[in-house]
Order: structure tokens, then C-alpha cells, then sequence
């Protein structure tokens, strides 16, 4: 065992790049052995790494020896001639208020109040009153919160039990590679320069130093599962299995933490190539179900996890996401916080509310019928959605018997006018409408007869509209030109064979669809 921790401490420090010259760093001083031991060391360092150290107890209102830890405090940093601030809540209270429990909401408050402590300790430096929290407070995304003129970094005496405790309890709780990855040495502006050092040595150091502290009366109860695992668990597994037991813990926490950093820059990677260009949170459903099965799950966590936020998600929830994309056509399942995930035949789309609004529907349906076949050569990259008659333009004139005039514009359709057995009418689908895809007994669908008892085969609306990828949401709504139950033209998708133009069409009757139509000039359309 070492002397003293001073060296362990400033190869910690240096390792993980923790401090930089000319920062401020409040401390978080409870009176115990760690935290008193931390700022110890860290005053005797402040010369040599150029910082300036401050202390910043929280008195919880929770122990009878709670007003003792404080005096004890307040006497030792002004020994220690380091600036110091003191805070009583009431974490009982406060537990209560925002429905967490009492240690939870003891570890929220302290890091609230550390947060508090360097701005009021900056803005006390500060010699122009004009200046607000706003014009203050600054973020700094490589070293934490910057306060002024001034960086500070939060300083906590995390040890390796600490660490060895933390794993293990998420261990038993169920947890991720995160949870398995310990407390890390630095957590934005947190930093802890003790992670890789025993209870035992910190004790060791002030006993070596005769530097009395306070005990936590508190930390031989084993009714915490915490205090349970360090008073029982690990003496244990010391004792018993290694006496070295924690450090490879600690070790292979740090491993794990590694691993899950580079898996973590994979995931990012891979959930960007699923997602699809220029599409807000929608992905490529055939592309999340190609990756592996544990990069798959980590791509679908993370997906949900930026669309319905971390608090109330579980692995039920990626499984339930998992199974939708393996299910077929549309489907949709209800996430936490008012979130759907739509599967909709090759995208996966999030929305808030219910079902997509037309304008994401629009975009869907152009996506999936331009992936199409059909879709592809009818349309390139985009489609239109009519759903209304007044979204068509009608126009009703001589056919001049030249096929070269018949116009290759997806907006635009030829249809032999004469074939037309009832009244022209737009409306949404109908039970038994269906649609010529070939004359019956042709292998060449593009050979027509021009004798009036040609059979078509012809296959049912919706078959045809499942086949292209048209959404179930969508099906309904999408208005056509028909003739009784016949179909004239599914746009973007086909037009009726029996309604094409032949070498017997006397009349034309055209079809364009004008909602959002390009402004191009169709060389092969001839005709003004």
C-alpha cells in the first residue's frame, strides 16, 4: 500500500484528462473519510495543476449528526483556507414533492446545489452587477459549464467500492453494458479523481495525515441495498473468492465502459444508414432487420429512446418494435409518451398523437410506390395523392390514330373514351372494384385485340394497391376515375388495359392529375 494517495491521484487525474490549468473546482465535502481525503489532495495539487479549489456541503435534514457534519465542515476548510458554502434542504420533503425516493432525491439535490454553488461563487467575482444568469451561465461541451470569465468542474469522492457496488447492483436490478460499466472517472463536468482508489487507502492517507472525519451512523444499516452490498457482499467475496475481488471488478468495468464506447459509435453509425434521407425519424425497415441481432437491438434502443425519451422505456418496448418489423404490410404499436410507431410495408415511421398527418402520409406513399417497379417506371421520384375530383382535369377530343402522340407523362393518362359502358364518375374504393391488368390468354401484356369480345383478366383494387406498396392508411382515400367497378387508372400505379388506346380508338379521353404537379415540358406529349 502506498504512503499516501497523491501520486495515484495525479496519474487519475492526468489519465483522464480531468483538470486543466486556471479552472475552479468546488468539491463536494460531506465530513467523511473520501470526500474529506479529496480535498485534502486536491488543495495540496492546486499549486501544480493551477486550480483553485472550493468546498460545498449539504446539510439533507435527515440525521441528528447532520448539524455536527456541517460544523465539522465549515471548521476544517477554514483551516484549509478554502472558500465554502453550506445548503440545508429537506430531502424527506423534497423526496415526497417529486416522487422519487429519499437517497434519489438526496443525489439530485446535492448536484443541483453544486450547479448553484459556482454560478453564486462566480457571479460574487463578478465586478459589474449588470450581469444575469443569463449572460452567465455558458455551456461548454468539451469541459463542462462555463461560469463568466471562469470553468468549473464538480469534484465528488466516488471510490473503487463505490464503483464495484454500482455495478454489481444494476447487475442483480438487470442492466445494459452502461449499467455494467461502473462509475466512470469523468461525467461532464463531474470528475472524480479517487475512482481508483480502495475505502481502504483513503483511510490509510488521513490516518497517516492524523486528519480526523465524521462517520455516517447511517452507512452500518443494512436496510439499503448499497450499504448491504458493501457491508456484506464484497467483504465477502473477498474474503471467500479474491481477495482482490474488487479492483477486477473495477477492471473489468472499465473494460466493459471501452467496448460499450466503440459499440456505441457503431450504433450511431448503423441507426444513421437505416435512416431514410431527408425523412424525419423514419427508417428503412428492411435495412434495421439486416443488422445484427445485438447491434439491431442497441439501434432499435436508441431509436426509441430519442423519440419517446429514456424514463418510462424498457427491452419489452424494442421487442414489441422488433416484432412489428417483422410483421407484414402496415401495423402500428402505442409507445410511452403519446408516441406510435407505424410500420408501413418498408418504412418505419414515429409520430406523436395517433396516425401521421396527411403531410407525412403523402410522403409515404410516395416513397413506397416510387420503390416499386410499377411505381419507379410511372413516376421517377415523386407521386400525388388525389382526393378530390377537382385534383383531376378532364379533357375529351379526337383520337388522331399515331400511337407516337400518346403522351409518356405519369400526371397524364389516354384512355379510349368509347369504352366507357356507364357514367364517368371519381370516387374512393368500393367493395368489388377491380382493375384490367391483361387481355386473358396473352403472354405479351402489351399485344391488344381490337375485337369487342376480348376478355381481360383482372384482379381485385386492393390486390393491386397491396402489390404496389400503397398503405393501408392511404387505400381509402385516394380518389380514382371509375366506370361502374371497373377502374380506369390507379395513379402511380397502372392503367385499366381494357380502357387503353388501340388502333380502334376513336375518342380520347385525357386524364391529368394537377395537384402539385411539376412545371416540365413533356417533349412526347405533342398536343396542346
Amino acid at each position: 500500500m502506498q504512503h499516501n494517495l497523491t501520486e495515484q491521484v495525479r496519474e487519475t487525474v492526468q489519465e483522464f484528462h480531468m483538470i486543466r490549468e486556471g479552472e475552479h473546482i468546488a468539491v463536494g465535502v460531506s465530513g467523511g473519510a473520501d470526500s474529506v481525503c479529496l480535498l485534502l489532495l486536491l488543495n495540496e495539487l492546486a499549486g501544480e495543476f493551477g486550480i483553485y479549489v472550493y468546498a460545498v456541503h449539504v446539510h439533507h435534514g435527515l440525521r441528528k449528526a447532520a448539524d455536527e457534519d456541517a460544523a465539522f465542515t465549515e471548521k476544517l476548510c477554514e483551516g484549509l483556507g478554502i472558500p465554502l458554502k453550506i445548503y440545508h434542504v429537506d430531502a424527506a420533503d423534497e423526496a415526497g414533492r417529486r416522487g422519487i425516493g429519499v437517497e434519489e432525491a438526496g443525489r439530485e439535490l446535492r448536484y443541483e446545489l453544486f450547479d448553484r454553488a459556482c454560478f453564486e461563487w462566480e457571479k460574487e467575482a463578478q465586478e459589474d452587477d449588470t450581469l444575469t444568469a443569463g449572460t452567465l451561465r455558458k455551456k461548454d461541451e468539451e469541459f463542462g459549464e462555463v461560469f463568466g470569465a471562469h470553468r468549473w468542474k464538480i469534484a465528488v469522492a466516488h471510490h473503487r467500492e463505490d464503483s464495484a457496488e454500482t455495478v454489481l447492483m444494476n447487475l442483480c436490478r438487470g442492466t445494459s453494458l452502461t449499467g455494467l460499466s461502473g462509475i466512470r472517472p469523468v461525467s461532464g463536468k463531474v470528475i472524480r479523481p479517487l475512482i481508483r482508489c480502495s475505502r481502504g487507502e483513503i483511510e490509510e492517507e488521513l490516518r497517516r495525515r492524523r486528519q480526523e472525519w465524521r462517520t455516517d451512523e447511517s452507512n452500518g444499516s443494512l436496510d439499503y441495498t448499497r450499504n448491504y452490498i458493501r457491508n456484506r457482499i464484497l467483504p465477502e467475496l473477498s474474503e471467500r473468492v479474491n481477495t482482490r475481488s474488487t479492483a477486477h471488478i473495477c477492471k473489468a468495468a472499465e473494460e466493459i465502459a471501452g467496448a460499450n464506447a466503440f459499440l456505441e459509435e457503431l450504433t450511431q453509425d448503423k441507426k444513421k444508414s437505416c435512416r431514410i434521407p431527408e425523412e424525419a425519424e423514419c427508417y428503412s425497415v428492411s435495412s434495421l432487420l439486416a443488422l445484427p441481432t445485438y447491434l439491431k437491438t442497441r439501434v432499435l434502443y436508441d431509436i426509441l429512446e430519442e423519440n419517446c425519451g429514456k424514463k418510462d422505456l424498457s427491452s419489452e418496448h424494442v421487442e414489441r418494435i422488433r416484432r412489428l418489423l417483422m410483421s407484414g404490410g402496415t401495423r402500428f404499436v402505442d409507445l410511452p409518451g403519446g408516441v406510435r410507431a407505424e410500420k408501413i410495408y418498408d418504412r418505419l415511421e414515429f409520430s406523436r398523437g395517433g396516425r401521421p398527418e396527411t403531410s407525412r402520409l403523402e410522403n409515404t406513399i410516395r416513397g413506397q410506390i416510387k420503390e416499386s417497379a410499377v411505381g419507379r417506371k410511372a413516376t421517377g421520384s415523386r407521386i400525388l395523392l388525389p382526393e378530390k375530383e377537382k385534383d383531376y382535369r378532364i379533357r375529351i377530343f379526337p383520337y388522331s390514330g399515331n400511337p407516337e402522340d400518346i403522351p409518356e407523362d405519369p400526371y397524364t393518362k389516354w384512355l379510349d373514351y368509347d369504352r366507357i359502358s356507364s357514367f364517368l364518375t371519381f370516387r374512393t374504393r368500393k367493395e368489388g372494384d377491380c382493375i384490367a391488368i391483361g387481355i386473358r390468354g396473352e403472354k405479351s401484356s402489351g399485344k391488344r385485340e381490337e375485337s369487342g369480345q376480348t376478355e381481360y383478366c383482372c384482379k381485385k383494387l386492393t390486390r393491386v394497391m397491396i402489390d404496389a406498396k400503397i398503405p393501408a392508411v392511404l387505400r381509402s382515400r385516394i380518389v380514382l376515375p371509375a366506370d361502374e367497378n371497373r377502374i380506369l387508372w390507379v395513379p402511380g400505379c397502372r392503367v385499366g388495359a381494357d380502357y387503353k388506346i388501340s388502333s380502334a380508338t376513336r375518342t380520347v379521353l385525357e386524364l391529368s392529375l394537377v395537384k402539385n404537379r411539376p412545371r416540365v415540358t413533356d417533349k412526347n406529349h405533342k398536343l396542346s
